[in-house]
């Protein structure tokens, strides 16, 4: 059975609206997929156990990954240390350096009263885990959109660019249409 993973974003969750619509179309469109989207920790330290325990249930058969802005930095992890291929919406480039403002600062999840406070520590690991150059760019669908609040869309335009890219003006950090592109997303994991 093929298995797709979504990985959501920071302070995010599978109750997201594109980890649900992607759910949904896979039960109605392609049932013969096994959907799993994990509620991953915000605390980078914890996010790569997490990944790397995953990962051990998939013996020689590599998953595919759709990865949401800091979704979209692991499954670039993932994808470059496992293997499969990934979809990235909206990703975060180099969040390392990004967040370094929010060090000490608490952060609350969207979907839960959990807090979360990054550390240095934690940063560094984000940094080591930084894929920059890709072993396979063909390997790779980036899905971006010009109106993302949260992120520059450019930096993941630059940083991928050797990537199939799926470029739309206007849109949102959200990527406005999502649900649209779900069935290039699985014709191209297929």
């Amino acid at each position: 059975m093929k298995t797709l993973i979504y990985l959501h974003g920071f302070l995010s969750s599978p109750q997201s609206s594109k980890a649900q619509q992607t759910q949904q179309w896979l039960q109605d469109n392609a049932p013969e997929w096994r959907f799993l989207c994990p509620q991953l920790s915000s605390q980078p330290t914890e996010t790569l156990v997490q990944l790397k325990t995953l990962m051990a249930n998939f013996d020689g058969d590599s998953p595919c990954f759709v990865g949401s802005s800091l979704g979209g930095f692991w499954a670039t992890w993932l994808c470059e240390n496992y293997g499969g291929k990934a979809v990235l919406v909206n990703p975060a480039v180099a969040p390392h350096e990004r967040l370094i403002h929010y060090i000490g600062q608490p952060h609350k999840s969207y979907y839960s009263d959990t807090l979360y406070v990054l550390t240095l520590a934690d940063l560094e690991l984000m940094a080591q885990c930084d894929c920059v150059a890709l072993k396979h760019p063909e390997k790779y669908r980036v899905m971006l959109q010009s109106g993302d609040e949260v992120l520059d869309y450019r930096q993941a335009m630059q940083r991928y660019h050797p990537c199939e890219q799926w470029f739309e003006e206007g849109g949102d950090h959200s990527f406005v249409g999502y649900a649209d592109y779900l069935p290039k997303i699985l014709a191209f994991f297929e």
